[in-house]
C-alpha cells in the first residue's frame, strides 16, 4: 500500500485523537505516503506532524476528483459525517469509524448504557481499521497523543511552579463556574504554585474575568495561538481543564491533566489518552449525560453536575496528581 488518505474534518480535540492512528499507520507502513483531509481551523494541528506528506484544507466545493487525484489505495473516513460520506461515496476501498450513535442516543435519552467499558477514541478508530480486514497487523503503540510544534518564546520562570488553568469550552454545560475556577486560583496561589490562564478566543472574557477576581493569577489568554498555547502547557506542571479540546492538548505534549466533566460522560470515549491524568465528575445525578456534546443550557435548570463540584476537592486531587507518583 502506497497512499493512504485520512480524513477528519473537526476539531483539535478530534484530530489530536487521530495522530496515534497516524503515527502507528507509518510504523506499519514506513514507505506508504500518508495524507490527511481536515478544515482550515485544524492546519496547525498537523502542521509539523513527522508522519504526514501533506494536509489538504477541506472546503465546501471539495470533491471525489481531489480526492482520488492522488491514487489513493486506502481512503480511512474517522469523520464519518454526511459530508465525509458524500466525498468518499465513489471510493472503492476505504474505512468508517463506527461512531456507536446509537449507543449514544440510548445512553442520553434513555439512560441505557451499552458503552461501559468500551475504548476510548483512539482504540475506537483502531478496531474499525482491524475490523476492515485492510491492514493486517495494524496495531497502536503505546505513545498516546502527538503534537509537534515550534516552540515559542513565553513570559514563564522556569523556576516556579506553574499550573495552567482552561476555564473554557464551546458548550455552556462542559463548563465549570467561573466562581470556582476563581476560588481554586486562590488555592493554588497560597500553596506556593501560580495559575496561568490559557484558552483561545471564545475564552477571553471568562479568564479576563478571573483574573479580576484574583489578580495573583497570569492570565496568558489570547487569539487562537496553538503553538503558543502549547508551549506554556508544556512548561506547567499540570493543566485543569473542562472537557474540551485543551484537555487533549495538554495530554499531546505530556502535561498532566484534571478535567472537570459536566453533562458529558467518560463512556463516550474522550477521556484524557495515555497521559498522566484524573477525571473529576457528578455521578450522583440520573441526568447525566444529558447530551454527547454538550449544551447551551441545563435541560433540568440546576446545573448540579458541575455547580456541585466543589474547588476544595478539585485542589485536593490537583495535589495528588501534581506531586504523587
Amino acid at each position: 500500500m502506497k497512499n493512504i488518505l485520512i480524513i477528519r474534518l473537526s476539531s483539535l480535540g478530534d484530530i489530536l485523537l487521530t495522530t496515534p492512528v497516524i503515527r502507528s499507520l507509518k510504523k506499519l507502513l514506513p514507505d506508504c505516503n500518508i495524507d490527511y483531509l481536515t478544515k482550515i481551523e485544524n492546519k496547525e494541528t498537523l502542521e509539523f506532524n513527522p508522519h504526514l506528506r501533506k494536509v489538504y484544507i477541506f472546503k465546501e466545493e471539495t470533491s471525489l476528483e481531489e480526492l482520488t487525484a492522488g491514487g489513493y489505495d486506502l481512503v480511512i473516513d474517522l469523520q464519518n459525517s454526511m459530508k465525509s460520506i458524500k466525498l468518499t461515496s465513489g471510493v472503492e476501498k476505504k474505512i468508517r469509524f463506527n461512531k456507536s450513535n446509537v449507543k449514544k442516543f440510548l445512553l442520553v435519552n434513555f439512560k441505557l448504557n451499552l458503552l461501559e467499558n468500551f475504548p476510548q477514541i483512539p482504540d475506537r478508530y483502531a478496531l474499525s481499521i482491524k475490523r476492515s480486514g485492510y491492514l493486517p497487523g495494524f496495531e497502536l503503540d503505546n505513545e498516546g497523543l502527538e503534537m509537534k510544534f515550534p516552540v515559542q518564546t513565553v513570559p514563564l520562570d522556569p523556576r516556579n511552579d506553574y499550573i495552567a488553568i482552561a476555564p473554557g469550552s464551546k458548550h455552556f454545560t462542559k463548563r465549570w463556574p467561573e466562581y470556582h475556577f476563581t476560588v481554586l486560583c486562590r488555592m493554588i496561589l497560597d500553596s506556593g504554585a501560580i495559575p496561568v490562564l490559557i484558552g483561545g478566543t471564545s475564552d477571553i472574557k471568562i479568564c479576563s474575568a478571573i483574573q479580576e477576581s484574583e489578580p495573583g493569577v497570569i492570565n496568558l489568554c489570547s487569539e487562537n495561538e496553538l503553538f503558543r498555547i502549547s508551549s506554556i502547557l508544556a512548561q506547567c506542571k499540570a493543566a485543569v481543564t473542562c472537557d474540551s479540546g485543551l484537555m487533549h492538548l495538554s495530554c499531546a505534549v505530556k502535561t498532566p491533566v484534571l478535567v472537570i466533566f459536566g453533562s458529558t460522560v467518560r463512556e463516550f470515549g474522550f477521556t484524557p489518552y495515555k497521559n498522566k491524568s484524573i477525571v473529576i465528575e457528578n455521578d450522583s445525578l440520573s441526568c447525566r449525560p444529558c447530551s454527547h456534546i454538550g449544551k447551551s443550557y441545563c435541560p433540568q435548570k440546576h446545573f448540579k453536575c458541575l455547580t456541585d463540584i466543589q474547588p476544595a476537592d478539585v485542589y485536593e486531587s490537583l495535589s495528588r496528581l501534581v506531586y504523587e507518583d
